[in-house]
């Protein structure tokens, strides 16, 4: 383990450590390896933005899923638990920290291929820097076999389209995927609907596919092409 995450150092109460030995190192410990975790992921940088020249973090992106999951989850799944929803969510990018993120709205699916088994391939080596219980969840997400599992995967892949329709959209669909015309974003948006419905065809997740396609839509409606007001390399602000 790295040193700066064991207990030490001049103010370090000794007394505490005597009294509780035990739960006094490991609560220390395991609040450090996750502060550790938390910075790294908050310097763990996504394609879409939220403004004109910043990036979403994982951090921001994981709480944004987090809270969309365990909100829909409440309403509409009285199956699911939200607030283990919630917490799925909230560690559901955390293998990012290893493999960073890779952009998939154009993805060829033999790229997807590489890009999922580069995170199967990394769970361990994220494992390996967690507490057990965020390791166990990890893992579980990263199984991807079970209902609330699942459920995240399905937010985590409409989350990006609200984030597209709030901030600046357009600007990011040219500069960063060649996107210039409202044929080629339809286009696009068609196939990962239909990569989509592949990945999770159960019938409990048409309610996330159809807002997925309604976001869509609104974004489709927003969205401006070049020679509406890009003007080359940089964007009139």
């Amino acid at each position: 383990m790295n040193e700066q995450l064991r207990p030490h150092g001049a103010e370090f109460d000794k007394n505490i450590m005597l009294e509780h030995p035990e739960s006094t190192e490991r609560i220390h410990t395991v609040m450090l390896q996750l502060a550790d975790v938390a910075m790294k992921l908050a310097r763990t940088y996504r394609v879409p933005r939220y403004d004109t020249r910043s990036r979403e973090s994982d951090s921001e992106h994981s709480v944004m899923v987090s809270l969309q999951a365990a909100a829909v989850a409440a309403e509409f799944r009285p199956d699911l638990n939200p607030y283990e929803v919630g917490f799925k969510a909230i560690v559901h990018e955390l293998i990012e920290i290893v493999t960073q993120d890779v952009q998939t709205f154009n993805i060829r699916d033999e790229d997807l291929v590489i890009k999922e088994q580069r995170e199967d391939d990394a769970v361990e080596a994220l494992c390996s820097m967690l507490p057990p219980f965020i390791a166990d969840l990890v893992r579980e997400y990263q199984r991807h076999d079970d209902p609330h599992s699942r459920f995240v995967g399905m937010i985590d892949k409409t989350a990006p389209v609200t984030v597209d329709v709030l901030g600046p959209g357009s600007k990011f669909m040219h500069e960063d995927y060649d996107t210039v015309s409202h044929e080629r974003l339809q286009e696009i948006h068609l196939q990962l609907q239909e990569r989509y419905m592949r990945r999770y065809p159960e019938p409990e997740l048409l309610p996330l596919h159809f807002a997925q396609r309604s976001l869509m839509r609104q974004f489709e409606a927003v969205f401006e092409p070049v020679g509406t007001y890009y003007e080359g390399p940089e964007y009139v602000i």
